[in-house]
């Protein structure tokens, strides 16, 4: 038998997750005992936040491109995604009326979901995965490839930015000087 190994985990308030890679997920909420729920995939991104109806619940992206919606206080998958674009790479919580959750995946897609209805909106399409995703009110702002990229709601680019990275060569370079020993052979410098 294989041993499960921890591949995501997640400690909100009193709520922890533990996500492990054949798929099964623990979940241990105050006033209830430990809870295990199973996906068909390995979980790549969680999130709790509260739904629609003021309900906790816990959402997981998927390395096959799905999210799925877990309750806290059922413990099972009551809703499933399914996105099609690739590993779910960053969830947030949507804080707009347009949708409930904004997904980004390794293909570069960036979609809004609505967890009712189980359907979902594409934002925009980048040209690499997106790494992460920071939202508000007015806009989008997704991490590809190491460059800053704000989009509004409608998936038009505001801005783009590549933040600046220190250089390899943080201090300069000592010269390397050989120097000749009496018998004329190179003595390196120590």
């Amino acid at each position: 038998m294989r041993s499960k190994t921890v591949v995501r985990s997640l400690i909100s308030g009193h709520i922890t997750v533990v996500a492990h890679d054949d798929g099964t997920i623990n979940l241990r909420v105050p006033g209830h005992r430990e809870r295990r729920v199973t996906i068909a995939a390995v979980p790549s991104v969680l999130l709790t936040m509260t739904d629609r109806e003021g309900k906790d619940v816990l959402v997981v992206g998927d390395a096959l491109g799905r999210v799925h919606v877990i309750p806290l206080d059922c413990a099972t998958v009551t809703s499933r995604l399914d996105l099609e674009a690739g590993r779910v790479r960053a969830l947030a919580a949507s804080p707009t009326e347009q949708g409930d959750l904004v997904v980004a995946t390794s293909k570069g897609m960036v979609a809004v979901a609505d967890l009712s209805t189980s359907t979902f909106s594409t934002v925009a399409n980048m040209d690499g995965p997106v790494a992460s995703l920071r939202v508000s009110e007015e806009a989008l702002i997704a991490t590809v490839r190491g460059t800053h990229v704000t989009l509004d709601w409608q998936g038009a680019t505001l801005s783009t930015r590549a933040p600046k990275r220190p250089t390899s060569r943080r201090y300069p370079r000592r010269r390397s000087t050989l120097v000749v020993g009496p018998d004329h052979r190179l003595i390196a410098p120590m």
